[in-house]
């Protein structure tokens, strides 16, 4: 098997003060989390990185090895252990990070810090109400994603580093909730004067406004890093045609996308990501991010590097007396293991299901003893209570006349062990082979640096068959044309209608209501947006529409063509999760194909799904990608898998999406759009929710139904050219939008 290298990074530069936020920008596959990864150190994944990175003057060999914890990467996909809670995983990361008496005000124990920490960080996002529900994942009930999200960010304050790279982190998040994520960076950049560095998609100008500095990258180059408020001039000055009521950070990504940039009449702007870097370093703003490095380099030097012995004297100090000032941890040995028996403690307490059959299972063996049944005549299922003489029991190491066989006989005639071994030889075998596994656990841990796939794609080898499908869809794409004879036809959809919809759940003392008298309808060929702050019901009322719930009372009138739904509605429907749920090592075209097979009718030939399931990878641009394994494709491409995998079903009736654009850059949500958009005109009823659309994004859908808190509806109605119908409606009952804001 041979490995072949790709560069990711070139020639990035940059110089960040502490109280700075810097917010990284460029369309999916540009270098963004590249760039985060390495300037927090995370480097296990990539073959070869160069350059120079520091930290107020600490090489990065120096800042892994004993400040590791103070250089951060929030990562774009929220793992967590699905069965603790909110509290407990918040609980365990203040727990690793609880500073020393030292740092700690006179009088506040650890435990009273980390509990007032706590509060804060929850009331900050708005989670409070989550306190006591578990985290959850795909597979486990727990929060909405984008509660799931913001304890991701939580996990990340807690750490108090010095230096944090998020990545992407107001995936699944509502404008309100991002903006005061960012707020809360702005405070805590300034407070503790951290460095921060953000990678934020679809991001709004309230947003933009907060940070200080920007960096654009295109393709591992640099193409700006500047002041947040000259950016959007310097594009244009660059020959760029600008576009007002586009938000300015949605405006710099495209102008590094050569498919949705527009060059001003008579202007010859740069087009090439390396005629991009040549223009910037040309520019004053690339001079002035030199002199500010090297001015940086000799105060640092001057004085005599004062900033880097203050940081290394604080870490010192947040360290609990009995660590050692190299170690980069906070907490001692002891410190860690007590608090991951607690935390496995509270694991194997709240899996339910293992709890109950580990004791079943130990509860039976210690009842089983009665129903062994002894190898004697037939019609005798019981041990004779005396033996004779000559009668000897059917056990290893059984005397005659005896009905009692003494263990150490039973494990020597049986099993050769001499119990004499018991002390003197298995007891030290075991101690030995204790260390030998710690220490081997140790050296893994601690000494060998795993990486991830470090953004490579792995491609399954064509075969016959499957090559001469990529060159068909190849040549197809050269051509540009989208219609070869064979293109996907959409059955029409049918309309839905729901009214004073109720869901009311069972929680530990009562019963809770998430939707109150929710009314609307979606007819065949339109789009419907589902909308409202994480936790309003949005994914609750798909699910209700879709009749995924299977728990709780639903209430109030749905129906299909105006009949109630018949117990076939799930085979005609479809529904595209918010997770990308898939078999990771299967490839694009054997994903599709699966569901189609499985799903479609059974008269339906083998021959046709598959020319189907060729339509529905061409429609979703992923020609290039279909012998692709799933584990290896970016959000993006994954996402519009997901789309495919429910359109291989071939819906009759609707298609249910939730946040189909979240996690997606500007360009990548539009395309998702785009193609629902395209479904919408053949005949497809579909029903989305939606996170952060942008102004352009926004006026694709028909209709909108806009949830609070509580599963209160809030508005139903067209939402009209530039959004006028809802603009109007808003403005009736004194919510004035202005001209210049994004409507959603």
């Amino acid at each position: 098997m041979s490995l072949a290298f790709q560069k990711v990074l070139l020639l990035t530069n940059c110089c960040r003060q502490p109280g700075e936020i810097c917010l990284v920008l460029g369309v999916p596959g540009s270098g963004c989390t590249t760039f985060l990864k390495v300037i927090a150190n995370q480097r296990g994944a990539y073959a070869k990185v160069t350059g120079d990175v520091s930290y107020a003057g600490i090489e990065s060999q120096e800042m892994a090895k004993k400040y590791g914890g103070e250089v951060v990467y929030n990562d774009e996909d929220d793992i967590h252990i699905p069965t603790l809670t909110v509290e407990q995983t918040l609980e365990f990361a203040l727990d690793t990070k609880t500073p020393g008496k030292r740092t700690r005000l006179p009088g506040v124990t650890g435990k009273a810090f980390n509990e007032q920490v706590l509060n804060t960080l929850l009331k900050m996002l708005n989670i409070v109400h989550t306190k006591k529900t578990l985290v959850g994942n795909a597979f486990v009930r727990g929060v909405s994603g984008g509660e799931r999200k913001r304890v991701s960010i939580l996990e990340m304050m807690a750490t108090r580093a010095h230096v944090v790279s998020y990545d992407n982190s107001t995936k699944g998040l509502d404008a309100s909730t991002a903006l005061d994520f960012v707020k809360g960076l702005r405070v805590a950049t300034d407070v503790l004067g951290q460095t921060t560095f953000v990678s934020l998609y679809q991001a709004g100008e309230n947003i933009y406004n907060l940070v200080d500095k920007v960096l654009v990258i295109d393709q591992g180059r640099t193409v700006y890093f500047g002041p947040a408020k000259e950016a959007r001039s310097y594009f244009v000055n660059l020959g760029f045609v600008d576009r007002p009521r586009e938000a300015t950070a949605d405006y710099l990504t495209a102008c590094t996308d050569p498919n949705e940039r527009q060059a001003q009449p008579g202007a010859n702007p740069p087009g090439s990501p390396a005629e991009l870097e040549a223009a910037f370093r040309s520019s004053k703003y690339y001079q002035a991010m030199v002199d500010e490095r090297e001015e940086y380099r000799m105060r640092i030097a001057k004085e005599d590097n004062r900033e880097q012995e203050d940081f290394r004297t604080a870490v010192v100090e947040a360290k609990k007396s009995n660590v050692s000032t190299t170690s980069p941890y906070t907490l001692g040995l002891l410190a860690q293991v007590w608090i991951l028996t607690k935390r496995q403690f509270y694991l194997q307490l709240q899996d339910r299901f293992e709890l109950f059959t580990s004791f079943g299972i130990a509860i039976g063996m210690l009842c089983a003893g009665k129903d062994i049944t002894p190898r004697n005549a037939p019609g005798q299922d019981f041990y004779p209570e005396q033996l004779g003489p000559n009668q000897v029991c059917t056990f290893f190491g059984a005397q005659p006349g005896q009905t009692v066989v003494h263990g150490s006989d039973y494990i020597d005639v049986g099993f050769q062990l001499a119990s004499s071994d018991l002390w003197k030889r298995n007891f030290v075998v075991l101690v030995a082979l204790f260390i030998v596994f710690q220490v081997t656990q140790y050296v893994a841990m601690e000494k060998v640096h795993w990486g991830g796939m470090g953004g490579a794609q792995i491609f399954v080898k064509e075969d016959e068959e499957t090559k001469a499908l990529n060159e068909r869809l190849q040549q197809r794409s050269a051509q540009g044309s989208e219609k070869d004879g064979k293109e996907a036809t959409f059955q029409r959809g049918k309309t839905l209608t729901w009214k004073d919809v109720n869901y009311v759940v069972p929680v530990p003392g009562g019963t809770r209501r998430l939707l109150h008298d929710v009314t609307g309808y979606v007819k065949s060929g339109q789009l419907v947006a589902l909308m409202g702050a994480s936790g309003a019901g949005k994914t609750t009322a798909l699910d209700v529409l879709a009749q995924r719930k299977n728990i709780g009372v639903i209430s109030g009138e749905i129906l299909l063509e105006g009949r109630p739904l018949s117990t076939s509605f799930a085979r005609e429907t479809a529904y595209a999760e918010q997770m990308d749920v898939h078999e990771p090592t299967t490839t694009v075209r054997e994903a599709m194909r699966f569901s189609a097979y499985l799903r479609q009718p059974y008269e339906v030939s083998k021959e046709e799904k598959d020319e189907y399931v060729e339509s529905i990878i061409e429609l979703l641009e992923l020609q290039e990608l279909s012998e692709a394994l799933v584990l290896t494709l970016s959000v993006e491409a994954r996402k519009r898998l997901t789309i495919g995998v429910e359109l291989a079903s071939r819906p009759k009736a609707l298609l249910f999406l939730d946040e189909p654009t979240s996690g997606l850059d500007a360009q990548s949500a539009f395309n998702i759009v785009r193609f629902l958009r395209k479904l919408a005109a053949a005949g497809q009823s579909i029903i989305c929710t939606i996170h952060q659309p942008s102004p352009l994004l926004f006026e694709n859908f028909d209709r909108l139904l806009l949830l609070e808190r509580g599963g209160e509806t809030v508005y139903f109605g067209d939402i009209g050219p530039d959004s006028r119908d809802l603009r109007e409606y808003l403005s009736r009952n004194g919510a004035h939008c202005p001209d210049d804001q994004n409507p959603a």
